[in-house]
């Protein structure tokens, strides 16, 4: 009993930590009054801040964009405030220190009691949907001027009762625009003429962009190269050609998105066309690493259904005539829907790869998937929790190998593993 009190009370000290810190948030956005533009949705919110926040570059003074993946609770406040958590990332958002705590706190009162000259005039913030009322909540701390919604899925379903009502929380985002604003929703999602009909009757315009045919910036010609992915974006008879130093083609719907953010604040959208060319993915997000004789595609930041179809197509680009291998874990938070989930998951991978090696319990599930495929049982490996480092010795010379799986599995330290072993080969030889 007394275990449970005291969890209960660190409940409720944790929500009324994270509630005044959204409240000393709203006090500085009403002292300083910048235009908001809020991003959300299942997959792309990270590169669609970083292409807008680059593509206004050029025509906004004053900007900033949210810290890292600063998009809860805790992180939107702070990039209202301006100020980062100390320790993080190392110790990641859910391991705040108090200490932390109390400096992000303090630095939002001096914003709101004494005038700083060089707060922004536009925000960019990243809003993720977790659990229910996430979005109402963040939009009431700060109701958006402008808001993209890049597109609904499958991410965090295991919090919700089914996918009409992670939808309907998606357009909370939405809900919380200010009259006279802007809604940038993907043409390609087929949730949004709801969401479009929802608005109607509000004098908040809306632009959509994607490959979608009657899409306003409509995407063409989306092609990859081994360093660079170029597409085109047209609009009203006007077209214009886009280079991004990134790998994978989600990255042209979060420059599309940029466009019409750019378009309706008055932008020459030439010029931040032009500013694109300097966006540059997230680290372990869709990165190439050439490791001695392996091409490696490090997407071990986050997983999702939609997010694996991605990286396997940008996998089979790459690819030549490597031989595609997959080292995976699981998909997390999908809460029942988890075997449903990753058993599509085993069928998409049994098109895409030739051996496929799985660390974490959803791995039964889609090892079902891949057996229902006709994928070959001896080329499919299941790792036991602890021994994720025996996937590499299943690689061979010249082998295309993606990383991939959700955050907590931490696949990215088995990237490091790998660069290690190729660099000591390389000095031994040397």
């Amino acid at each position: 009993m007394r275990g449970t009190g005291n969890s209960e009370m660190k409940a409720i000290f944790k929500k009324l930590a994270y509630r005044l810190l959204g409240t000393v948030a709203k006090w500085v956005l009403k002292k300083y009054r910048p235009k908001i533009i809020a991003v959300s949705g299942s997959q792309g919110k990270t590169s669609t801040v970083e292409a807008i926040y680059r593509t206004l570059l050029p025509c906004v003074a004053s900007l900033r964009r949210s810290f890292e993946n600063y998009n809860s609770e805790w992180g939107v406040p702070a990039s209202i405030i301006g100020e980062k958590f100390l320790g993080y990332p190392q110790g990641g958002l859910f391991k705040i220190s108090w200490r932390g705590y109390w400096q992000v706190l303090r630095q939002g009162l001096k914003r709101w009691l004494f005038h700083q000259w060089d707060y922004p005039q536009y925000l960019v913030l990243e809003m993720a949907l977790d659990r229910p009322g996430d979005l109402a909540y963040l939009t009431k701390i700060a109701p958006p001027d402008i808001a993209v919604l890049t597109n609904v899925s499958e991410s965090h379903l295991g919090f919700f009762r089914d996918k009409e009502h992670l939808a309907k929380e998606k357009g909370q985002l939405l809900r919380g625009i200010r009259e006279g604003g802007l809604a940038v929703l993907n043409a390609d999602d087929p949730r949004t003429p709801q969401y479009r009909s929802e608005l109607e009757g509000r004098r908040i315009k809306v632009i959509t962009f994607g490959r979608s045919a009657d899409a306003d910036f409509r995407l063409e010609q989306v092609e990859q190269a081994q360093d660079y992915l170029r597409f085109r974006v047209s609009r009203r008879g006007e077209s214009w050609a886009v280079v991004l130093p990134v790998l994978g083609r989600h990255f042209a719907w979060a420059g599309a998105a940029a466009l019409a953010v750019a378009s309706f604040l008055g932008c020459d959208l030439g010029k931040s066309t032009a500013a694109l060319s300097s966006f540059r993915a997230a680290k372990h997000r869709m990165q190439k690493l050439l490791l001695g004789s392996f091409l490696v595609i490090d997407d071990t930041y986050n997983a999702s259904y939609d997010s694996f179809r991605e990286a396997l197509w940008a996998l089979n680009q790459l690819r030549g005539e490597r031989r595609r291998v997959a080292i995976i874990g699981g998909i997390h938070e999908l809460g029942k829907f988890a075997p449903e989930i990753h058993r599509r998951l085993g069928e998409l991978l049994a098109s895409q790869v030739d051996l496929v090696a799985m660390v974490g319990p959803e791995a039964t599930w889609t090892k079902e998937g891949l057996l229902s495929a006709n994928f070959p049982e001896d080329k499919i490996k299941v790792l036991a929790e602890g021994q994720a480092e025996n996937a590499l010795d299943l690689l061979e010379p010249g082998d295309a190998v993606l990383f991939k799986a959700s955050r907590t599995r931490e696949l990215d330290k088995l990237v490091e593993v790998l660069k290690q072993k190729v660099e000591s080969r390389t000095q031994k030889v040397g």
